[in-house]
């Protein structure tokens, strides 16, 4: 939401309340036009001072992600977290996730052919493992396609050593890094594609 993350209420009335906000509102009435003309806002949407709201029953998690980089021209490509610092490097095509520790390259991923000359790569620091001794980088590499694909890698520091994990290809934007259940360590969360269709 371009209003920040929702969060449910309870309310007076026994219903609960998707919410967005607080936000600062000028002219409540354009903004009720805004919210309905929009293909993605309920219908029965309603600006409220809160008034009638008891208590926040649910809210969006917050982030694992630690730190992303990204070969996107418009976005960081390096990215430092938990003493890690990751470099995603895009040349003759191919992207490069590099991972530095105390200034010395650990571990590297190449993602992607001299055949997709516009696609992007991503590198995101986060605990998938909270028993390695340092945090996982997931890195996604967009293929290219309609519906195809996002290989994805985890670089993760086991036994004593840096290694990629090759988690596979998957459609669309592939998995998202989320922690599920609140325990610290992320999930991969992704659908099953045969759902598309």
């Amino acid at each position: 939401s371009e209003f920040g993350q929702p969060t449910v209420m309870s309310t007076t009335n026994g219903w609960f309340a998707v919410t967005v906000g607080p936000l600062n509102v000028s002219d409540p009435v354009a903004l009720k036009k805004k919210l309905s003309d929009s293909w993605s806002t309920p219908k029965d949407a309603f600006l409220s001072k809160g008034q009638t709201f008891i208590e926040k029953v649910w809210e969006s998690p917050k982030s694992p992600v630690l730190a992303k980089a990204s070969s996107s021209e418009q976005e960081s490509h390096v990215a430092s977290a938990a003493g890690l610092e990751v470099r995603v490097d895009a040349a003759n095509n191919r992207k490069v996730v590099r991972v530095r520790l105390g200034g010395r390259e650990v571990a590297s991923a190449t993602l992607g052919d001299d055949d997709a000359p516009y696609t992007s790569a991503d590198a995101s620091i986060a605990t998938l493992d909270a028993s390695s001794a340092f945090p996982q980088v997931v890195a996604t590499h967009f293929t290219g396609g309609a519906h195809c694909c996002t290989d994805v890698k985890v670089l993760t520091f086991i036994e004593n050593r840096w290694e990629v994990v090759n988690v596979g290809q998957f459609d669309a934007d592939g998995p998202a890094i989320m922690d599920l259940n609140g325990d610290g360590s992320a999930e991969l969360v992704g659908k099953d594609d045969s759902f598309n269709y």
